[in-house]
């Protein structure tokens, strides 16, 4: 009887550790994570790894579908085994020592052991007890059921978890804080979901650092060997032309179009310009960057030119 006894308490040491671990594993796993990871592991180009994880999400899916189902099934595995545990380590020693062993076989076995490992290995081991999950909850189906139908009600269903835009901005800073995504991608992405929010006078560059050409006298420009090399050497594709100053840009020449050029000709930026400068496209000071991206698309040109809506005139280009 007393072997009995023994291999009855570590049996059920044995199930107040998967169902108290699981309980914490497969609950933090919730139906978005587990849809990334499995996006993830769908892709052509995933890793060895992410194809893993993808396997181990699939299986879990099902049984985290329905959240309240599956939260009480454990925890009404984990309450029962731990009583039975109690009464039988009651019946193997006092009452005052049987409280204290089952105390902290359960603290120790049953929960921090358990929660710990599957705190940190939760797809992993929640993929692996998915088939003993699926016999628990159908034991526990008859009680389980209305429990979690009546938490579908009140409390809701579990949806996942979702984020806001700074949420994710500051998800993608840890990100790149714990090297996991390299700063110059953060530094993009942070970047694509502020840029809606952004006005033009938060990137244009001023008039006095643009790269930029005169196409009248006195300062005209001819195009020759030395002033292409200059263009050339700039880097810029896009290079605004302008009449009596700077902030008198009559319209942009793509550098490309260059390439009609003859150095030798020595022709006169003012007369390429006329046949292949386009017209730059004007744009107030406190415009979204949505709305001038949206221009953009729409247009011929990647540049415009930025009013100040305080002037009648251009103060600044981007």
């Amino acid at each position: 009887m007393t072997a009995i006894h023994y291999g009855a308490i570590v049996l059920l040491i044995v199930m107040s550790a998967i169902s108290s671990g699981l309980t914490l594993g497969l609950m933090s796993l919730d139906k978005v994570s587990l849809d990334v990871i499995i996006r993830a592991g769908d892709r052509p180009e995933a890793s060895r790894d992410e194809i893993k994880k993808a396997k181990a999400a699939k299986r879990i899916l099902p049984v985290r579908a329905d959240s309240n189902l599956l939260l009480t099934t454990l925890v009404l595995t984990t309450v029962a085994v731990n009583s039975l545990l109690s009464i039988l380590m009651a019946d193997l020693t006092s009452g005052l020592v049987g409280f204290f062993v089952s105390t902290i076989l359960i603290l120790i076995c049953g929960e921090i052991v358990p929660q710990s490992l599957c705190s940190r290995h939760a797809l992993a081991i929640g993929s692996t007890f998915v088939p003993v999950v699926r016999v628990l909850r159908l034991l526990l189906y008859v009680v389980a059921k209305p429990v979690s139908f009546v938490l579908d009600r009140t409390v809701g269903e579990d949806v996942g978890t979702m984020f806001t835009k700074r949420e994710l901005q500051k998800l993608v800073e840890i990100h790149v804080r714990q090297k996991i995504m390299h700063p110059e991608e953060g530094y993009i992405v942070r970047g694509a979901m502020r840029y809606k929010t952004k006005i033009v006078s938060d990137i244009m560059i001023p008039a006095d650092k643009l790269f930029s050409l005169p196409i009248s006298l006195p300062h005209h420009t001819i195009l020759n060997l030395e002033t292409l090399k200059m263009i050339y050497n700039s880097g810029y594709s896009r290079i605004p032309v302008w009449n009596k100053d700077p902030n008198d840009v009559v319209g942009i020449v793509i550098t490309k179009d260059l390439i009609y050029v003859d150095p030798n000709q020595k022709v006169p930026l003012m007369a390429f310009a006329r046949v292949f400068a386009v017209a730059a496209h004007r744009i107030w000071l406190d415009a979204l960057l949505g709305e001038v991206l949206s221009v953009f698309k729409m247009g011929s040109t990647h540049m415009a030119l930025v009013y100040d809506v305080n002037n009648s005139g251009p103060v600044k280009f981007g």
